[in-house]
């Protein structure tokens, strides 16, 4: 069974061997091709980046087949959701930082006395996509790692 973010895993440090730490939690999948050479995954409890193939479905949770919840607060940047930040250190529009809830973490109790909403985690990420962050491009930036110069569409006429 592919390995998915979200899935509860065990990590092996020889692939192959012994599990040598359990229930962690998949934060983030890098497929080939990456600058890694492998499949990776960055896991909690874990630092850094370790190959997907040092990782297995936790027994434990394959027998609970957990669910997993993004928690949402009121209100909006932009046309973008705000997701309960891991550790709970404030909110983010970004799903890869936001906290990932265990169905039975008293969510419900959570969710009444902070006015948020819960959504399963399956739902969201099939709504999920990509953008860019303004703040994050710089032209000046683009020309010297390219040396291409971004275009600007034509004016309209009035």
């Amino acid at each position: 069974m592919k390995i998915k973010v979200g899935d509860m895993v065990d990590y092996h440090s020889l692939i192959g061997g012994e599990v040598t730490s359990t229930g962690h939690t998949v934060i983030e999948l890098y497929p080939k091709p990456n600058n890694f050479g492998c499949d990776c995954a960055t896991i909690t409890g874990k630092s850094g980046v370790v190959a997907a193939a040092a990782l297995t479905h936790s027994v434990e949770a394959e027998k609970e087949k957990v669910r997993w919840y993004y928690i949402q607060r009121a209100g909006f940047v932009g046309n973008c959701l705000l997701w309960w930040r891991k550790g709970g250190n404030g909110y983010t529009c970004d799903l890869a930082q936001a906290e990932l809830f265990m169905e039975g973490e008293q969510l419900n109790e959570l969710a009444k006395n902070h006015d948020l909403t819960i959504w399963p985690k399956q739902y969201i990420d099939e709504r999920a996509a990509l953008h860019v962050d303004h703040q994050r491009v710089s032209v000046a930036e683009a020309i010297r790692k390219d040396r291409v110069t971004p275009q600007k569409p034509p004016e309209k006429p009035v």
